[in-house]
């Protein structure tokens, strides 16, 4: 049998009760902001041709930069690209599409 401080005891029973709050919350079975935010990066329209361009691994930098419309992707220059970290034969793949 283990002897447990006072304060051990405390900050046990009140991780538990943390615990249980959170098994009951409906907030348990949300995705983190995170996910909701790979999900609608998913659909965007320029992450759909970046895959399907082999290069999707730069879809969410891409975007985050604001190249989040196939308009402004179209308009990306390659020090833009140079600068989001792109090797130069994702480069020419890119300037290819």
């Amino acid at each position: 049998m283990m002897y447990l401080s006072r304060q051990e005891r405390e900050e046990r029973a009140q991780s538990q009760r943390r615990e249980q709050g959170f098994r009951n919350s409906p907030m348990r079975n949300t995705l983190p902001n995170k996910s909701k935010q790979k999900l609608s990066v998913q659909r965007n329209p320029v992450a759909i041709f970046l895959n399907n361009a082999g290069l999707g691994r730069y879809a969410e930098t891409l975007i985050g930069n604001g190249f989040d419309d196939m308009e402004t992707l179209l308009d990306i220059e390659e020090e833009h690209m140079r600068q989001l970290g792109m090797p130069p034969g994702h480069i020419v793949k890119l300037k290819k599409r």
